[in-house]
């Protein structure tokens, strides 16, 4: 396909500037953003953009952007990189705010990403929002020999914040990231053998399967119906 320089990106750069969750049909109902289709429906594109690639706009002005790209929902960042905008939402806008805020530019609310200060500190306000997807980092490296052990223990460690999201009905969505437990095909397989919540699944980051060099579809055939 013939490109001009303008219209030229690598898959990274697509990724941090469009930085797009694409959710097709799944069984977990993830989100107030998007209620789960019947088994009969056919997967549907369904598209999130990040607040986090507005960084330097209020969170006023990031959403007005993501809405005029022509995206559905929006998922709001922690301070991850010095992202303001969840924790101005907490301290000044509020879950009544945020809800005025989305409607006045016809977005709905995907996910706050937890990355900086942990679903914890996002819970309640996530849950007065009407629930969503809290996106958040695993735990450290481990040899793979250890895997299985590692996986085992890493998520019997997320009960507390899985009882939150019970309480103020949110799921937990795990990405998978390079120097990270949740990073190969075999780990998401090890998560998805052990993990048996129904509020916890996976945020699948394509780049960072790309990154080593395993396949994308792959990885997705392998999370199925606990890809969030």
């Amino acid at each position: 396909m013939h490109t001009t320089s303008a219209s030229r990106f690598s898959r990274r750069t697509l990724l941090k500037t469009a930085s797009v969750a694409a959710i097709g049909r799944w069984t977990f109902s993830a989100a107030s953003a998007f209620e789960p289709r019947n088994s009969s429906d056919k997967a549907e594109l369904r598209l999130s953009a990040s607040t986090i690639n507005f960084s330097r706009l209020p969170i006023e002005a990031a959403c007005r952007k993501i809405a005029e790209l022509g995206f559905e929902a929006v998922d709001i960042w922690s301070a991850h990189a010095g992202c303001p905008h969840l924790d101005d939402v907490q301290d000044r806008l509020g879950a009544s705010g945020l809800r005025e805020l989305l409607d006045s530019v016809n977005l709905r609310l995907y996910a706050f990403s937890v990355y900086s200060g942990g679903y914890p500190k996002y819970a309640e306000l996530l849950g007065r929002c009407g629930g969503g997807v809290a996106v958040r980092g695993s735990a450290g490296p481990c040899d793979p020999a250890d895997l299985v052990p590692k996986m085992k223990a890493f998520l019997e460690s997320l009960q507390p914040e899985l009882e939150l999201a019970e309480k103020y009905d949110s799921y937990l969505a795990v990405e998978n990231h390079g120097n990270a437990i949740l990073d190969s095909c075999d780990s998401l397989k090890a998560f998805t053998d052990l993990n048996r919540h129904p509020r916890l699944g996976i945020a699948l980051a394509p780049y960072h399967i790309q990154a080593r060099g395993e396949d994308v579809a792959e990885a997705v055939r392998i999370c199925g119906r606990q890809l969030l």
